[in-house]
């Protein structure tokens, strides 16, 4: 579904009102928020390759590889290769990694949810509940889940 949008600001609007709230949690976070994606990808696919990562998160095979190494080194990547093509080599999510990435979602929700209660209305918190549907069909390409 391509067409013009009814209002063309929209698209501004929105990044405008999101943009600030990934800062406001990085803010509460320990490791970036591309380190945490590389550990979500661990978790979802069970073992990744980094040209897997790269794809998936869409930055350079240099950064991919200096922030896999470095969570290998803090543990919460463990790397391995494949004993078909030793050419490859997998990484996977540690037991320690997936505290970590856990506890780095709840920060996120915590600091989230203390920013709506402290800055939102009732009112207005039922308005952005109302355009969570919008939202997550944007988010999943205009398919909706089964």
């Amino acid at each position: 579904m391509t067409s013009s949008p009814a209002d063309p600001n929209l698209a501004d609007d929105l990044l405008d009102a999101i943009y600030p709230l990934f800062g406001m949690l990085n803010k509460v976070r320990s490791i970036s928020a591309g380190k945490l994606g590389i550990l979500s990808l661990a978790e979802e696919q069970g073992k990744i390759t980094a040209a897997a990562m790269k794809d998936k998160v869409g930055v350079s095979q240099q950064a991919i590889s200096l922030a896999a190494k470095e969570l290998v080194e803090m543990g919460l990547l463990v790397r391995t290769k494949d004993p078909a093509d030793l050419r490859r080599t997998w990484f996977a999510l540690t037991d320690s990694g997936a505290q970590k990435l856990h506890a780095e979602r709840q920060l996120a929700r915590t600091a989230l949810a203390e920013m709506i209660n402290k800055n939102l209305a009732p009112t207005q918190q039922e308005s952005i509940r109302h355009a969570l549907t919008a939202l997550t069909h944007i988010s999943r390409g205009g398919h909706e889940a089964n």
